[in-house]
């Protein structure tokens, strides 16, 4: 009994396909997004000082990392202490 032919591609040929093709990509940019979350306050004090921490936050991320607004979302109980940044 004979052994049979393989038909298709070979492992190596694959692997160089699959290589020629991530190096044709080019780099690829990894995505930053930044959610903050500021739950229940409870108190007045507590909501202002869980927003400037948010913000600070925020803040340092785009600073440090370059994120755009479109890349942050945040979150908190009231919109109104901050609606150009609050979602």
């Amino acid at each position: 009994m004979a052994i049979p032919k393989t038909t298709g591609l070979s492992v190596k040929t694959a692997l160089s396909c699959f290589l020629a093709l991530l190096l044709a990509a080019g780099p690829l940019k990894a995505q930053t997004h930044l959610i903050v979350i500021s739950g229940l306050s409870g108190e007045a004090k507590y909501a202002a000082l869980f927003h400037e921490w948010s913000v600070k936050m925020i803040d340092a991320a785009r600073a440090r990392w370059g994120l755009l607004d479109s890349d942050v979302t945040y979150l908190a109980e009231k919109k109104a202490l901050d609606p150009q940044r609050i979602a």
